[in-house]
């Protein structure tokens, strides 16, 4: 058992190295638009870096619009939801796209005020972090495409405390309770969280069948992990610009 494991472990990585003349699909994958393992992983690197281009273009262009509390929410929570929504329930890539590019846009509109609050060079110091980690550790999430596989309960625990806290930390500074050294535990926490998220994602988009549906959906969380992964990073960076 184990010795076909790493037998089909180490197949894998020869068809994504191109080692091997014959593709690898997921099990029970057939359709007319399943891919070799190789051009699976090539689909869902390029939307990911599709959907953190256009915020970044986006963010760039809004970074001096004012932003009201009504605008925040509907374009940082209601039409992300309604563009998860969409590219979760279908298996037409182009509806899964659409979906995903509703969620892009969604955040990268509120992502520009908020990088106005920080200097040029906190934003870009935090950029090229969340950018060598993000792929540092999307190779160990190919490479080991199993390795974070057990951990998902605990991650969804995880990212469901953090959301406690983050409505906590909303509201002891509407109190003016504002303690820095607990917001720096908290960013550092969830800079750890979204970091193993990125190597399950991949994980977990690996273990799916090799569509280029798919590949949207798992570019989706990937983009997400790494979004909140650069938020954290930029707050704990520029903690004495805020």
């Amino acid at each position: 058992m184990t010795e076909n494991y790493r037998n089909g472990e180490v197949k894998k990585i020869e068809d994504f190295l191109g080692l091997s003349d014959n593709p690898v699909f997921d099990k029970g994958c057939t359709g007319k638009d399943e891919l070799s393992l190789r051009h699976y992983i090539s689909a869902i690197s390029f939307f990911t870096v599709y959907g953190l281009g256009i915020t970044t273009l986006v963010a760039y262009m809004t970074m001096k619009w004012e932003m009201s509390f009504i605008l925040i929410l509907i374009l940082g929570f209601v039409v992300p939801f309604i563009g998860i929504k969409i590219a979760l329930d279908t298996d037409e890539w182009s509806m899964s796209l659409f979906g995903y590019t509703l969620v892009v846009l969604g955040f990268a509109v509120i992502m520009g005020p908020f990088v106005n609050h920080y200097t040029s060079g906190t934003v870009i110091a935090a950029f090229m972090a969340t950018c060598a980690v993000s792929v540092v550790l999307s190779i160990a999430g190919i490479v080991y495409p199993r390795s974070l596989e057990s951990l998902g309960g605990y991650l969804f625990g995880g990212l469901f405390a953090l959301i406690f806290v983050r409505i906590g930390q909303l509201i002891l500074v509407s109190l003016g309770m504002y303690q820095y050294s607990f917001i720096s535990v908290v960013e550092y926490g969830a800079a750890f969280l979204f970091s193993l998220y990125i190597v399950y994602d991949w994980n977990r988009g690996l273990r799916m069948a090799h569509t280029l549906s798919n590949s949207v959906k798992t570019a989706l969380g990937i983009y997400l992990d790494i979004i909140n992964l650069f938020i954290s990073l930029l707050r704990l960076m520029g903690s004495d610009e805020e």
